[in-house]
């Protein structure tokens, strides 16, 4: 772990620097404070500080005050290096940010247990910050083909639809199903049947833009909120057909290929609807590219409702 040792004393610098080498960490060594600051600032700055109380540039009570306003989910755990053993002072300085304080001179072993401290907390804080992402990331993805969930992909769709309408520009939306997916499942098992929603779905990411998002809609059926007017959804959508076409799947020493069916409705900036208006007229797109022979994109042939 790395150490930020900000310390204007050389002696002190030096003896500090070969402490915490010795110890297992690996020290980053600053002469003031304003050098110590333009180190935080960096991506992959050091986490555990021993900051001076008094030294040019910021001082470490200003270090730790400026930290403070910093809005860090992953903030720095501050160990303030201070001759000033006052109990007012010790309170000034946890006040203002610091989470220890060790006097000068200090005790080497003393030292080194409050460092111990320090690394536990922000061992402990990585847990608690991975843990929850980890939580957000589940409550927004579909755990099998880690594709956005309905819930999240009709938040993606809402945001979209909302974009085009204040820009008074167009956005598609596309109800993908995959063919006979219940004659997948039956002939060769669901385990054989998740992997081709797997495949399926990562073939899907490919085709996509950064501002398209795909989310698992239902069983085997997506969702793909677009950037674009029908003919560019419509061009997508063929692609992403075809690519799905060419999959060799292997199921049951097989080689199998899967089809999918696109439904798509878009809408102009200009018009003003329902974000249910603007699913069922892809459903209904959907339904009669299922009811044509599958294996085919259709557009929604009516406009839909204004309100």
């Amino acid at each position: 772990m790395d150490v930020l040792i900000a310390e204007d004393d050389l002696t002190t610098q030096v003896i500090l620097q070969t402490l915490v080498t010795a110890w297992g960490y690996r020290p980053v060594v600053t002469s003031d404070g304003r050098e110590a600051w333009e180190v935080l600032q960096q991506p992959d700055a050091p986490k555990l500080l021993l900051l001076d109380w008094e030294m040019p540039g910021f001082s470490g009570l200003e270090l730790c005050k400026k930290l403070a306003e910093q809005a860090d989910e992953n903030p720095p755990y501050i160990i303030l290096l201070t001759s000033h053993a006052e109990t007012d002072r010790i309170v000034e300085g946890l006040a203002s940010g610091a989470h220890d304080f060790i006097g000068k001179p200090f005790d080497k072993a003393e030292l080194q247990a409050r460092l111990s401290v320090g690394r536990r907390m922000l061992e402990m804080q990585r847990k608690l910050i991975d843990a929850q992402q980890q939580l957000a990331y589940e409550a927004t993805h579909d755990a099998l083909t880690h594709l956005l969930n309905r819930r999240a992909v009709l938040k993606a769709l809402q945001a979209l639809v909302s974009k085009s309408m204040s820009e008074h520009s167009c956005m598609s939306v596309a109800l993908v199903d995959i063919d006979h997916f219940k004659r997948i499942n039956d002939s060769y098992g669901h385990p054989m049947g998740d992997e081709v929603l797997i495949r399926v779905a990562e073939t899907m990411q490919t085709c996509l833009s950064a501002d398209d998002s795909l989310g698992r809609f239902g069983g085997e059926e997506f969702l793909v909120a677009i950037d674009s007017d029908p003919d560019g959804a419509a061009r997508l959508m063929e692609e992403l057909r075809t690519k799905i076409a060419e999959i060799p799947f292997c199921l049951a020493d097989q080689t199998v290929n899967v089809t999918v069916s696109a439904g798509i409705a878009s809408l102009s900036g200009d018009d003003s609807l329902r974000l249910d208006d603007l699913l069922a007229a892809a459903d209904r797109a959907l339904y009669q590219a299922k009811a044509d022979g599958r294996n085919q994109v259709v557009l929604a042939e009516t406009d839909l409702p204004l309100l």
